[in-house]
C-alpha cells in the first residue's frame, strides 16, 4: 500500500543513525560529567599580566625609515 513517490528507510539507514545517535549521546554525556572549567583566580591574572610581545624588539622605531 505504499504511495507513488514514497521510499522506505532501508536497514543500513536506521543502524548509521542509531550509530551517530548513541555516538552524540555519549560525547554530551561526558560534556555534562566534566563541568565547567574551573576558573583561574583574578589576584594572578592581575600579578602576571601576559606580554603578548615579550621577547620581541623591534631593531629600529616603527618612525624611522
Amino acid at each position: 500500500m505504499a504511495r507513488r513517490g514514497s521510499k522506505e528507510i532501508s536497514p543500513g539507514a536506521v543502524i548509521a543513525g542509531g550509530i551517530l545517535l548513541l555516538i552524540f549521546l555519549a560525547v554530551a554525556t561526558l560534556v555534562v560529567l566534566q563541568g565547567p572549567p574551573p576558573e583561574a583566580p583574578a589576584s594572578q591574572e592581575q600579578e602576571n599580566p601576559v606580554d603578548p610581545f615579550e621577547g620581541l624588539s623591534p631593531e629600529r622605531p616603527l618612525s624611522e625609515k
